[in-house]
């Protein structure tokens, strides 16, 4: 009788820890996918971060080159309106 009741507790142990390692694989998969997934945001915000600092970059850039022709246009505007003057 007391055999019995070993086997039957062994099998019930066994039994809760097959369901433990099956609930521990579950959990394991859910951190992975969430894992996986915060680096694919990660890696989406730094893109957009480099994509702004760069179009910045370029509007900066095209600032300076318009403030640039715009002078250049003047000056070319005034030198021959003071010719034509003279």
């Amino acid at each position: 009788m007391t055999c019995n009741l070993f086997l039957q507790d062994k099998s019930s142990k066994l039994n809760e820890i097959n369901a433990l390692r099956i609930q521990i694989e579950k959990e394991y998969l859910e951190r992975v996918k969430l894992e996986d997934m915060i680096i694919e945001k990660m890696q989406a915000q730094l893109t957009l971060d480099k994509a702004s600092k760069y179009t910045d970059k370029l509007t900066q850039k095209l600032r300076e080159r318009k403030k640039e022709l715009v002078g250049k246009s003047a000056r070319t505007f005034w030198t021959k309106k003071n010719r034509t003057a003279c």
